[in-house]
């Protein structure tokens, strides 16, 4: 179960949910690109998961057919480099939000 409508297919129509979260997501995501803190192809590529992983059938510009066919099963691809792997990799929310025992 998800809180996002299954209407929404895209990227963009999940981010239409609240005004402007998507004009604000791609000037949060233009700040790495432009900064050049983080590569754009990269960012293509957790893009691309995300629709995946939204059943959108949406595929981002700028990723060869080769990547987007192996990205469902990324962690046993050759095709991606472990920078790649790492962005890649699933963060449970729980786990970026539970209280320390520091914290306690």
């Amino acid at each position: 179960m998800s809180w996002i409508d299954s209407s929404r297919r895209t990227f963009a129509e999940v981010f239409s949910l609240r005004d402007n979260l998507y004009q604000d997501y791609q000037a949060f995501a233009r700040v790495f690109t432009d900064k050049g803190l983080l590569d754009e192809q990269l960012m293509r590529l957790c893009q691309q998961r995300c629709e995946q992983l939204h059943r959108s059938g949406h595929a981002v510009a700028g990723l060869s057919e080769d990547l987007i066919q192996a990205l469902p099963q990324w962690y046993n691809s050759t095709l991606f480099s472990p920078l790649d792997k790492a962005a890649l990799q699933p963060v449970s929310y729980t786990h970026l939000t539970l209280p320390t025992n520091r914290e306690v």
